[in-house]
C-alpha cells in the first residue's frame, strides 16, 4: 500500500487530497458505497442511489450494503 493510499484509509490524508477523493467519487458513473466494520452504510455516490433504486442518501444511510454478485 503506498503512503497515500495508507492515509486515505487510515484518515491522515490532507483536506486538500480528501476534498479530490470525494469530487472523484461523486462524479464516478459506476456506483460506489463505502460501510463501516459492521456492513453499515456511510457513504454512497449518486450512481449508487440509482443502482439501488433509492431516492435520498437517508433512505441508505446506517443499512446494511447488499451483497456483490458472485460469479
Amino acid at each position: 500500500m503506498t503512503s497515500t493510499h495508507h492515509a486515505l484509509f487510515t484518515g491522515q490524508a490532507s483536506g486538500a487530497l480528501r476534498a479530490v477523493l470525494a469530487a472523484l467519487i461523486a462524479a464516478a458513473p459506476e456506483g460506489y458505497v463505502a460501510t463501516d466494520g459492521d456492513g453499515a452504510i456511510r457513504h454512497m455516490n449518486a450512481a449508487f442511489l440509482n443502482l439501488a433504486q433509492l431516492a435520498t442518501e437517508e433512505q441508505a444511510l446506517g443499512a446494511r450494503a447488499p451483497a456483490a454478485p458472485t460469479a
